[in-house]
């Protein structure tokens, strides 16, 4: 709030002070500090400064959409003021306000919250679509996928709403600036299942080499969050992607990401994720093999490279790859080896990891029975002699 209020200070002598209401029966005006909302309206709309009005515009903020005028004065200066940083900061503040009257409840007041939250996202739709300014483009973007969309039970007005944005923010993939088209990408992702029909620009938008990895990174990101039999068509996409030598190790690691969101929706990309377990970037080796245990039993495709991987260097590596194996009964015979050497290993977290996949085989894993007992009743680590005797349990239902 302080970097508000400096600016204000110094143009605080142009203004008087707040006043009393004028009659008892009238309400008194929101105000903050020594402002009201109409000396700050006033302030945004005249005041010659950019900085005052974008100070104004913070505090209009902070007093919220209850009082109307604010989200109001605040539309007019993302639409008519002729300062490029006053319009970003608009579109910012006027996100803010749309989801803080999104999140209104009150019966009586619900109507106009509502009034309130569709004209700010309709004003951002606009800014995007026309707004010269990029870096208010952005800002109208970014603000389109955060109303509601971490609400499960949004209503029919909302989803309307986000439905007319999905449109524009497609468009919008396509737009001159890099941090535009970013911005438009992590909406829809934020949108989720209702921009389905995003999927054909998003995977074009992350097959663009020309794109910058941030923008490539967003459309998986997208991808993954919008799930479905829509977002399977990308799966060979983001395989490809995953094992391109001359992706930026970012833009690995995203098509890895959105595979792994995808589940057993990604199984198409399982020989490509196997492949990812042999990548420089342990990032991408990590989430690969994270992806990989989403993918279900089609993951057996992988089981060279799974085996090969069961003794990374790294730790994390190592303990996914063997939660993988955990859930391939069908090649107990090779798998169970692997999990016995896991149990010898010097990190509690892989000794674990293991144990918990010969738990998922049951009895499958019964050639790992005498291991298991002795683990039981003579490990130094209360965890591991707790999680054997569950293990044998599974193993060995009815000893």
């Amino acid at each position: 709030m302080i970097h508000f209020l400096l600016p204000l200070i110094i143009v605080a002598t142009s203004y008087p002070a707040a006043g009393p209401p004028s009659s008892a029966g009238e309400k008194e005006e929101p105000s903050v500090g020594r402002f009201t909302a109409t000396q700050l309206i006033v302030m945004l709309r005249t005041d010659k400064r950019a900085e005052a009005r974008r100070a104004a515009l913070g505090l209009l903020e902070f007093i919220g959409p209850r009082y109307r005028k604010c989200p109001a004065a605040v539309t007019v200066a993302l639409k008519e003021d002729s300062e490029e940083s006053v319009r970003e900061a608009a579109a910012q503040v006027l996100g803010k306000l749309a989801q803080r009257a999104h999140e209104i409840k009150e019966k009586e007041l619900r109507d106009g919250a509502v009034e309130t939250r569709d004209g700010a996202l309709a004003a951002l739709r606009a800014a995007l679509q026309n707004d010269k300014s990029p870096r208010v483009r952005e800002a109208a973007a970014s603000a389109l996928g955060r109303v509601g969309a971490d609400d499960p039970a949004r209503e029919a007005s909302l989803l309307s709403a986000q439905r007319l944005a999905v449109p524009v923010l497609i468009a919008a993939l396509k737009d001159t600036a890099s941090g535009t088209r970013a911005a438009a990408a992590e909406s829809l992702g934020r949108l989720g299942q209702m921009s389905e029909e995003a999927v054909p620009a998003l995977v074009e938008t992350f097959k663009d080499r020309k794109a910058d990895r941030f923008v490539r990174g967003y459309a998986a990101f997208a991808i993954g969050r919008i799930d479905g039999g829509g977002a399977r068509a990308a799966v060979p996409a983001l395989g490809a992607a995953l094992v391109d030598a001359e992706a930026p190790v970012e833009v690995r690691r995203s098509a890895a990401e959105a595979l792994r969101a995808l589940g057993t929706d990604a199984a198409g990309a399982t020989e490509q994720l196997g492949q990812a377990l042999k990548d420089k970037s342990v990032a991408v080796r990590r989430t690969a093999a994270a992806a990989l245990g989403q993918v279900g039993p089609e993951a057996r495709a992988a089981l060279p490279a799974l085996e090969q991987a069961a003794r990374d260097q790294d730790k994390f590596v190592r303990a996914q790859v063997l939660h993988v194996l955990g859930g391939l009964p069908q090649d107990a015979a090779r798998v169970v080896p692997l999990l016995l050497d896991g149990m010898k290993d010097q990190l509690l977290d892989v000794r674990l990891a293991a144990i918990e996949a010969f738990a998922r085989l049951g009895p499958e894993a019964k050639d790992a029975i005498p291991v298991l007992t002795a683990a039981a009743k003579n490990d130094s680590q209360g965890v591991v002699r707790d999680a054997a005797a569950e293990a044998l349990k599974k193993i060995q239902p009815n000893p």
